[in-house]
């Protein structure tokens, strides 16, 4: 899905896939568009291990697994990413702010313990 954000179809911005958490620009300059994409670095870190060790399986029973995997490691990476801006709001002041990234930290500890619970049995 394409979002305008800027007034003359300049700049796009749309929304990436289940589990692909970059922000993705399209920029049209003089014609020429072109995109841009901006993650964490817990996001690049998964990206690259998702595309290396899952994606390029050829094997399913493999792939399902190392799916599943990779799903787990990016609910875990993204706890660090709310433990990471709970610190900062906390630094800058912004206790609300804060408080509402330490519920959304456990929020994702829960999901990945019930991932965890219901992972397949090796």
């Amino acid at each position: 899905m394409y979002h305008e954000v800027e007034a003359g179809k300049s700049l796009f911005v749309y929304e990436p896939k289940r589990n692909y958490r970059s922000v993705h620009y399209i920029i049209n300059c003089q014609g020429v568009y072109s995109e841009i994409q901006v993650r964490t670095l817990s996001d690049e870190l998964w990206g690259e291990i998702e595309h290396d060790f899952v994606y390029k399986q050829d094997i399913s029973s493999i792939k399902d697994k190392l799916s599943d995997a990779a799903t787990l490691l990016r609910s875990i990476l993204s706890v660090g990413d709310a433990v990471s801006m709970y610190m900062k709001e906390r630094i800058n002041g912004r206790e609300d702010v804060a408080k509402r990234y330490w519920r959304l930290c456990r929020n994702k500890i829960d999901d990945v313990n019930e991932m965890l619970k219901n992972s397949r049995k090796e």
